[in-house]
């Protein structure tokens, strides 16, 4: 059984143009630590904010008035 799951786990990772699992389990580790680099990059951006006196408020105003103008294009 465990045979048959990683032939099926192989030809999965071929058809997405990965050559071999460890290639893949690398390409997945890499991703992990960028989006918990974004993610950290993002709250040390949101505690500046904070820091500066923008509120929570504030910045779904923004978010409003951006999604509002790039509606009207």
């Amino acid at each position: 059984m465990e045979e048959a799951l990683l032939e099926a786990l192989d030809r999965a990772l071929a058809a997405r143009g990965f050559k071999t699992r460890n290639e893949w389990f690398r390409a997945q580790v890499r991703q992990v630590l960028e989006e918990e680099t974004d993610r950290k990059r993002l709250s040390q951006l949101l505690d500046r904010l904070a820091m500066e006196g923008v509120t929570e408020e504030d910045v779904l105003h923004m978010v409003k008035g951006w999604r509002a103008r790039k509606s009207r294009r």
